[in-house]
C-alpha cells in the first residue's frame, strides 16, 4: 500500500481542499452584528485547521508541501508575539511570504505595523485596538505600500489622525469593516472644533480610500449618539467604485441633514442598508417613511441608477 508522503504533490493538494476550512462569509449576515460571526467563524475552524497541522508534520515532504496553507492565517493575541514573529520571519522568509490573512487582538498597534506589509498579506482583522496615538505625523513614506484588500476592525477606537494613518496605507483596499468603540473617541461640544466622533470626522479619516473602496460596513458597539449630530452625514460623494454601503442611521443622516442627504452618496452605489440600533431615540417609520429614503427614492432613475437594494434595519432589545 502506498504511503501518503509518496503520492504525487497535486493529489496531496487535492487531498487538503477537504480539509481545509470554508472561506468566511459575511455578506449574507445581519452587518450589524458581524464580529460575532466572525468570532464563530474561527471558533468552528479550528478543528480542522490542527488537522492540517497534524497532517503536515507527518513527514518533512509534507510539511514542504503543505507549508504555505499551515502558515498562510496568522493569530496574534500575546504583547510579545509579535516581536517573535518578526523575529521568526527574519530567520525564514518562506514563513513571511506564506501568511496572507492576520487575527491580531488587543495588541499595541505600534507593534504590529509590519505585518500591513508583508508581500502576500490580503486580509487583516484586527480587534480591541484603542488610545490609538500617529506614529509619526510627518512621515507619508508608507502610503500605498500596503497590498492588504480587507481590513476589519472590532471593537476599535481611535482618534482621527491615527486612524486616516492607518487608512493611507493600503496601495487599492477594497472591504473595510468597522466596528467602532464609540468612547475611545474624543467628545466635544457643539460651537468646538468637530476633531472626535463625529460624522465629519468619520468622513476625514476615510478619505485615503476614497479611490479604491467598495464596500464600507460601519457600526458601533454601543449606540451613544452624542456627537454625531454636531455636523452633516458621512460624505462619501467621492467614492466612485463604492458598491455596498452598510452603517446605522446617525451616522448616515448626521445632523438636520435628512433632505439633503443623498448628496453625499456616490451615484455608483448598488446596495444601501441603515440599521437604527437606538431603539427610543431613533425610529425607522415613525411619522411615516424617513425624509432620507424619500429623498432617494426620489432621485433614483438620474442619480442612482445601478441601486438595486434599501433596506433599513431595527434593532429590538429582548428582556
Amino acid at each position: 500500500m502506498a504511503n501518503l508522503s509518496t503520492l504525487p504533490d497535486e493529489i496531496l493538494l487535492q487531498i487538503l481542499t477537504y480539509l481545509t476550512p470554508a472561506p468566511l462569509t459575511l455578506s449574507s449576515k445581519p452587518h450589524a452584528y458581524w464580529p460575532a460571526y466572525l468570532s464563530k467563524h474561527r471558533e468552528s475552524t479550528l478543528p480542522q485547521t490542527k488537522d492540517i497541522a497534524s497532517l503536515a508534520h507527518t513527514s518533512s515532504h509534507l510539511y514542504s508541501i503543505l507549508y504555505a496553507s499551515l502558515h498562510s492565517t496568522l493569530h496574534l493575541s500575546n504583547a510579545s508575539s509579535p516581536a517573535k514573529l518578526w523575529d521568526s520571519i527574519t530567520l525564514n522568509g518562506r514563513l513571511g511570504l506564506s501568511i496572507t490573512s492576520a487575527h491580531i487582538s488587543s495588541i499595541s498597534p505600534e507593534n504590529c505595523v509590519f505585518i500591513f506589509f508583508l508581500p502576500n498579506i490580503r486580509s487583516i482583522y484586527l480587534s480591541g485596538w484603542s488610545d490609538w496615538e500617529t506614529f509619526d505625523p510627518e512621515d507619508d513614506s508608507l502610503n500605498g505600500d500596503s497590498p492588504i484588500t480587507h481590513l476589519y476592525l472590532s471593537n476599535c477606537g481611535a482618534f482621527e489622525a491615527p486612524l486616516k494613518q492607518v487608512l493611507s496605507w493600503p496601495r487599492e483596499l477594497k472591504e473595510l469593516w468597522f466596528e467602532a468603540s464609540q468612547g475611545e473617541w474624543e467628545g466635544h461640544l457643539e460651537g468646538e472644533e468637530a476633531v472626535g466622533f463625529t460624522c465629519s470626522a468619520i468622513s476625514r479619516a476615510l478619505e485615503p480610500l476614497a479611490a479604491s473602496l467598495e464596500k464600507l460596513v460601519f457600526t458601533r458597539v454601543d449606540p451613544g449618539h452624542e456627537g454625531l449630530f454636531i455636523t452633516d452625514g458621512i460624505d462619501l460623494r467621492k467614492f466612485e467604485k463604492l458598491r455596498e454601503l452598510k452603517t446605522f442611521e446617525m451616522l448616515l443622516v448626521g445632523y438636520d441633514s435628512q433632505h439633503g442627504m443623498w448628496k453625499n452618496l456616490p451615484s455608483g452605489l448598488e446596495s444601501l442598508e441603515v440599521w437604527y440600533d437606538d431603539p427610543g431615540y431613533s425610529e425607522f417609520l415613525t411619522g411615516g417613511l424617513p425624509e432620507w429614503l424619500l429623498g432617494i427614492l426620489r432621485r433614483k432613475k438620474e442619480r442612482f441608477p445601478k441601486l438595486g437594494r434599501v433596506r433599513g434595519c431595527v434593532a429590538r432589545v429582548v428582556g
